[in-house]
């Protein structure tokens, strides 16, 4: 066991509770590796290595910016140059004693976990990615600048670079570009990925439980690495939820919308009018003259066929009132003239009007509603008897009054018309409604085939990202076994 050394050093090595733990404490030079960093890293792990008691080394850069930089070679030059060089023997020495030092690593037999939060380039490549625990956090940043002023992948990048799929190697070999935490995660570089939050606990827990066992190590990095996953999963679990509901929500909506009909047909029978008190029109316009009410009327069979019983009960209606205002003086002839007189007005503006036959039936149901309500009006008004209407005869009657019984159709017609209007305009306006209802459907339906693709995807990406998790524990546990 040995104790640290001074916290104002460039690189702090120490041991805690069976763990040894190297700071690269540069922080204004962004953690970048001296000479002397290099030598002292070299003996530390020698020293590690041997000790039993030593469990695993834990390697950390100070600050929130880098974890290493790579080599200082502005240090580097000045020095060499102030000891004449090149060559001297800082400048023979550095670079065997550094890749010396990625070889240590690489064959370290104990848990090597570098925290790689923030920058690693170059030279701090070396010191992390050839350790068995590589953590990388949402700072992190890789790069192997070197190859942009000519030099080789060093401190083991080749090697590195080459176990990955030969287009990305060669590519991050020729062009130096830089990576982002997914990206080293996707390419293997880096097997663990925590929260840069998370670090002084993980850190906490390795202290806590000390092992040389790797596989006790991934288990204990796994638990933060879990909280990552799991609130990812999370959070694709909500949205899948959310967009399933969006699906079923999409998919009734769409197919009830582009099965959708117009709600009025211009079949269908609209609500015909009330009888309402008779407007006298006398004072706007010409009298006019009355036909007959005995008038022949040419018999028309189809009319009887389908309205023959309504036509009775229409003929009783209005028969009383014809004799109490004293047009007929029987009943029963005022009954058999005004039947016909009906019968005629129906065949002309029912029959004339191609209605179906719900707007007919409506018709002259309608109108028989219409009849009794003012045959009530009547009776009311007057006082006459509808069973004995002799007795309750009334030689005047109000102008309007008049007027209705001499075209007893006509105050209903109009009405009808008006009814007519209203039904046609809402047959329009339903059909309207239901044509972008059914535009609307179908692009409901579109919505629900996108969100379908998008929870595929979403399913997909889960299941892939789990089969790569685990064959990545898988070949972590080969490698070390």
């Amino acid at each position: 066991m040995f104790k640290g050394n001074n916290m104002n050093e460039e690189i702090i090595l120490k041991s805690e509770d069976g763990v040894g733990i190297i700071t690269l404490n540069r922080p204004e030079r962004l953690n970048a590796l001296t000479y002397n960093i290099v030598k002292k890293m070299n003996n530390f792990l020698d020293k590690c290595e041997s000790d039993d008691d030593i469990k695993c080394v834990i390697i950390e850069g100070t600050g929130e910016k880098a974890f290493c930089a790579g080599g200082d070679v502005v240090s580097l030059r000045k020095q060499v140059l102030d000891e004449g060089g090149p060559p001297t023997e800082l400048s023979e020495k550095f670079f065997y004693d550094e890749y010396l030092l990625n070889y240590k690593i690489n064959n370290f037999t104990k848990p090597y976990i570098a925290l790689i939060d923030g920058v690693t380039m170059g030279g701090g490549v070396g010191v992390s990615m050839h350790g068995s625990h590589i953590v990388c956090t949402e700072r992190t940043m890789f790069a192997m600048p070197e190859t942009t002023i000519g030099l080789f992948p060093d401190v083991g990048g080749g090697w590195l670079l080459a176990q990955l799929p030969i287009t990305i190697g060669l590519w991050l070999a020729l062009t130096g570009a830089r990576l982002k935490s997914i990206d080293l995660m996707k390419t293997g570089l880096s097997n663990y990925y925590i929260e840069s939050k998370n670090i002084q606990n993980l850190k906490n827990e390795i202290f806590k439980n000390p092992s040389k066992d790797h596989q006790h190590i991934t288990n204990l990095i796994d638990k933060f690495e879990g909280m990552v996953l799991n609130n990812s999963r999370r959070i694709i679990s909500v949205a899948l939820f959310v967009l399933l509901l969006m699906a079923v929500w999409n998919l009734f909506g769409g197919i009830l919308n582009t099965i959708d009909g117009p709600n009025v047909d211009a079949d269908d029978a609209p609500r015909m009018p009330k009888f309402e008190e008779p407007i006298d029109y006398s004072a706007l316009m010409e009298d006019v003259d009355v036909e007959d009410l005995d008038i022949e009327i040419e018999e028309v069979d189809i009319v009887e066929e389908d309205f023959g019983r309504e036509l009775d009960k229409l003929g009783n209606i209005y028969a009383p009132l014809y004799v109490s205002s004293s047009r007929w003086e029987s009943v029963t002839q005022a009954n058999e003239d005004i039947r016909e007189y009906i019968k005629g007005e129906v065949e002309r503006l029912v029959y004339g009007n191609n209605y179906s036959d719900d707007q007919k039936e409506a018709w002259v149901d309608g109108y028989i509603d219409f009849s009794n309500d003012f045959k009530d009006y009547m009776v009311d008004k007057y006082n006459w008897s509808t069973r004995n209407p002799k007795s309750t005869i009334t030689e005047v009657t109000d102008s309007y009054d008049d007027e209705f019984l001499n075209r007893p159709v006509e105050e209903y017609r109009m009405a009808v018309v008006d009814v007519f209007q209203d039904h046609n305009a809402a047959v329009i306006e339903s059909a309207t409604t239901a044509a972008a209802n059914n535009v609307k459907g179908a692009a409901q339906l579109m919505k629900v085939a996108i969100v379908i693709g998008i929870i595929i995807g979403l399913v997909l990406i889960l299941l892939i990202f789990k089969a790569e998790n685990s064959l990545r524990r898988s070949a972590d546990s080969m490698e070390k076994s």
